[in-house]
């Protein structure tokens, strides 16, 4: 027998209340591959937030109907139906006219939407039926009810089945009916009948017209939240009132940044960079709310207040007295807890979070009690027996036991997740509630110091780090400092590991933004010698082979690899403090005048050196100018054309942005022009035999992992195939303006945008609008140096660009961004064709003009700095969420752009 074809789509589910014997007639048709809207309806975003059904009805079944009668089930699948509409059956029997939605032959069952059932009990001498499925409208009279478009569908009276039959077995039947029969399977009826139930399985619903299903959102870390109940930081619970403000602007997203523990310092400001996860699965107490932990010691509350009034007075986010505090009355709150017998066999919820998280939860409060007994979280310095991975599962069982002398500990951990772990899911559950999709953000790496890296060390690359070629934001590339990942051992295991991440965020969260997206096809791999992100390559990727250099002339590798360092380039950099520099650093040696000395022949070997006075106590400020000063010894390490691989040494890698190099521009015409032709080729067109691939292996275990909608952040520099593979899995790109995929414009036109993606105004890496047109911050201005730079000059270039050609403004543009044209802005966003458009808060406070929303100063309301990897993240709310959802006159101004951009349905 000839192979036959799958029919594409999701497995069919059919639920019937039958009993044994009776006769079911099935009318089905064959199903088309699910679209990306039929994905996006059945994702958690939709189906139990922002579409979730008020009071959903279940499917009213008719246990038993007359001999002379039949029961027909309707089924329907009809996606983006409001909260507030309900889908129903009109049509005509015989004898009975129900066209009209206000009678119809039966108001369907929603509980399982976007799928939609109901049964009637028809005669047979009613037979044939007429209908058509339609939407009805809100009872306001704003709209009017949806009508499927023509032909009528019929059903007419089935015929006696002679020879119907059923299967005896539970189990899926793929053999030919011959064979079924043959083997005893089938029972045949010993008479004709006619079917009890006759099931009508119409597919999908036949709009009329509908728009493309679009949503607005609101981007806003979880610390940045102020409510007057919170404690010096945003809490968990404060996305709740957050979500009451999205409901009332009209949108249906709130996008929060990693809520993941960070500790690698314990209570340091430094851990306030939210990306750098000292596990995967574990929340971070900072956003404990305190009061919320109940019950509380007698006369806590009133010590508690009086502090928490003080820390929440700041205008910045005092990370480590906050942090220090609430870990304090923690331990208060645990004690109390254990006293009262809380912990123990008589509470099952406790107990079912605690078996829910078995897979991480030991492990995680194991690590967190040793890393208190070692005084560091960094377990590659604990002492040996604790730090070979063979070892580690028989360390967390026996750590884990009661009688253990770190039981309380870990213990202690154990109850802080349970109590982060509840309060995270009970302000989910409230904004869905509020039909308000809560959207996470997945970091795209771990810290070296993790529990991950501790439990899953066969899963990293722990002699490499992870970081992103230069930008416009970062001149010297990212080095984030995480291991690469190893995916071989990662796919081995059946990618569990990330399926569980992804599992454990879809338990608190509707959609998640994956962070750097392009590591999925491709890792920008640094060698752990160095400092910046300049010295990396793409992995997987194919190397320029000594071979091939060879052939094009290039015979002089040395030259090319080596810094190639004038003692004026020392001059021009180092000024007055050359010398110094000369002294400790440098010696006599080519191919320039000076070589590196071998102690300091790598990155992390000066900026050890160049760390000697840097302390815990170092501030935030001291730290940002010992970054800029290590950028200034960067300009010479990276002085070269080409890097050599570490373990292959004909194996090199061209230096990104190869003309800027000192070292160029001392080549002869012929040596640039090639270097340039074989620069170009790698990065733009050597390596779509091996990304794409690489996607494909990873793609189907993620995107299958749960049901959250998932939306990629597709920025930087793209190859071709990254937005198809993420088109094919139904992933949403990220569209910013500044930032656009063509690289050949200077910005993107938000009218261009593809549905399938997700429209902002900023990220967090970004200035907000109105500090990016000012271009940098007032009170760091050198009105001497800074306004004759030539990154000063281009960025005035491409803000003339923006007033005139995308503002359509004809008169000089101004120094500050006008709030008018700051809206205009906003609404280019509203009324593009994506999907989503999420804004940053601080693009919306301004709209209106207020004193009390916004800060004066715009760079005051930065996230991040990623030019800086010492950023103290910080930044909080002027006013308070109470305040803005007083704000009327601000709210229904945003509101009326999402309506009328048709990102809100349900009004």
């Amino acid at each position: 027998m000839a192979e036959g074809s799958w029919e594409p789509g999701l497995n069919r589910i059919f639920q019937v209340n039958a009993s044994a014997g009776d006769l079911i007639e099935i009318n089905d048709i064959w199903q088309l591959d699910v679209s990306l809207q039929d994905h996006i309806a059945r994702t958690s975003a939709l189906r139990d937030a922002i579409l979730a059904r008020e009071d959903p009805r279940p499917l009213r079944t008719i246990a038993t109907a007359s001999a002379d009668s039949i029961i027909v089930q309707f089924e329907i699948y009809a996606p983006f139906v409001s909260p507030n509409e309900q889908v129903v059956v009109v049509g005509a029997t015989r004898s009975r006219s129900a066209w009209h939605v206000t009678h119809p032959l039966v108001v369907l069952a929603d509980a399982d939407a976007p799928m939609y059932r109901g049964q009637i009990e028809v005669e047979r001498t009613e037979f044939p039926i007429r209908y058509k499925y339609a939407i009805t409208p809100p009872t306001d009279g704003a709209t009017h009810p949806m009508y499927e478009c023509d032909p009528l569908r019929t059903v007419v009276l089935p015929k006696a089945v002679a020879q119907d039959c059923t299967v005896s077995t539970g189990q899926d039947n793929e053999s030919p009916l011959s064979a079924a029969v043959e083997s005893g399977l089938i029972a045949w009826p010993e008479r004709a009948s006619i079917p009890r139930l006759l099931a009508l399985r119409d597919g999908l619903i036949r709009y009329v017209h509908r728009h493309l299903w679009r949503a607005a959102g609101v981007a806003i870390p979880v610390f940045s939240l102020k409510t007057s109940d919170s404690f010096g930081i945003g809490e968990f619970v404060d996305m709740v009132p957050m979500s009451e403000l999205c409901h009332k602007m009209g949108a249906r997203v709130l996008q929060v940044l990693p809520v993941t523990d960070t500790m690698v310092n314990f209570v340091h400001w430094s851990d306030s960079y939210p990306y750098s996860s000292l596990s995967n699965f574990a929340l971070h107490p900072i956003y404990m709310s305190l009061r919320h932990l109940t019950p509380l010691p007698e006369g806590l509350e009133e010590r508690m207040a009086p502090v928490q009034q003080r820390l929440n007075a700041l205008p910045k986010i005092d990370y480590e007295a906050t942090l220090r505090t609430k870990l304090e009355f923690m331990e208060e709150i645990y004690a109390h807890h254990v006293s009262q017998g809380l912990l123990d066999k008589s509470n099952p919820d406790y107990l079912s979070f605690q078996e829910e998280a078995s897979y991480w939860l030991p492990a995680y409060a194991v690590y967190k009690a040793l890393a208190e007994r070692f005084e560091t979280t960094d377990w590659r310095k604990w002492p040996e027996q604790y730090r070979q991975e063979k070892l580690v599962p028989g360390i967390v069982a026996a750590l884990n036991d009661p009688t253990s002398n770190l039981y309380e500990r870990v213990r202690f951990h154990t109850w802080q997740q349970y109590h982060l772990y509840r309060q995270l899911k009970s302000s989910a559950q409230a904004c869905a509630k509020l039909h308000v999709a809560l959207k996470s953000d997945i970091p795209i790496g771990v810290d070296p110091c993790s529990c991950d890296t501790w439990v899953y060390r066969r899963f990293f690359h722990m002699d490499t780090q992870t970081g992103a070629p230069p930008d416009a934001f970062a001149e010297t590339g990212q080095n984030w400092g995480f291991p690469t990942y190893n995916w071989n051992a990662i796919e081995e295991d059946g990618f569990t590991w990330w399926r569980q991440r992804l599992a454990a965020m879809a338990s608190c969260f509707h959609a998640t933004r994956i962070d750097h997206i392009l590591g999925f096809y491709r890792i920008w791999q640094i060698p752990a010698t160095a400092a910046c992100g300049l010295q990396g390559h793409f992995y997987p990727g194919h190397a320029i082979r000594r071979e091939l250099l060879e052939q094009h002339g290039l015979w002089d590798t040395v030259r090319l690899t080596k810094p190639f360092i004038l003692r004026s380039h020392v001059n021009e950099i180092f000024g007055d403090e050359a010398q110094s520099i000369v002294d400790r650093y440098l010696m006599p040696g080519g191919p320039g005048d000076l070589t590196f000395k071998p102690e300091f022949s790598t990155e992390k070997s000066i900026e050890i050196a160049e760390s000697a006075h840097i302390t815990p106590d170092t501030d935030a400020q001291a730290l940002k100018d010992h970054d800029a000063r290590l950028k200034q010894f960067w300009k010479l390490t990276n002085a070269v054309c080409l890097y050599q691989d570490a373990k292959d040494s004909k194996a090199f890698y061209p230096r990104f942005d190869i003309h800027k190099s000192a070292s160029w521009q001392h080549l002869s015409d012929d040596w640039k022009t090639t270097l340039a032709e074989l620069s170009k080729q790698y990065f733009y067109h050597w390596h779509q035999d091996l990304w794409p691939a690489s996607a494909h292996r990873k793609f189907p275990s993620i995107c299958q992992a749960s049901g959250m909608l998932i939306c990629g952040e597709d920025l930087g520099l793209l190859a071709p195939c990254v937005q198809p593979i993420m088109a094919q899995y139904n992933i949403l790109g990220f569209r910013v303006q500044r930032m656009p995929a063509d690289t050949g414009k200077d910005f993107a036109h938000p009218n261009e945008y593809e549905y399938a993606t997700v429209a902002t105004t900023s990220t967090h890496d970004m200035p907000p609008l109105r500090a990016w047109w000012l271009v940098k911050n007032r009170k760091e201005l050198d009105w001497n140096t800074d306004v004759h730079t030539t990154e000063w000059r281009e960025s005035h270039r491409k803000l003339d660009v923006y007033w005139h050609q995308l503002l359509d403004r004809l008169d000089d543009k101004p120094w500050e961004l006008p709030n008018e044209q700051l809206e205009r802005i906003v609404d280019m966003h509203m009324f593009c064709p994506s999907m989503l458009c999420i804004l940053p808060l601080q693009d919306l406070l301004p709209i209106t003009p207020s004193t009390q929303r916004y800060e004066a100063n715009p760079f005051d309301e930065l996230i991040n700095n990623p030019d800086n990897r010492k950023h103290y993240w910080q930044w909080r709310m002027k006013c308070s969420i109470e305040d803005l959802l007083q704000d009327d006159e601000w709210i229904l101004r945003i509101k009326g752009k999402v309506i009328a951009s048709h990102r809100l349905e349900d009004h």
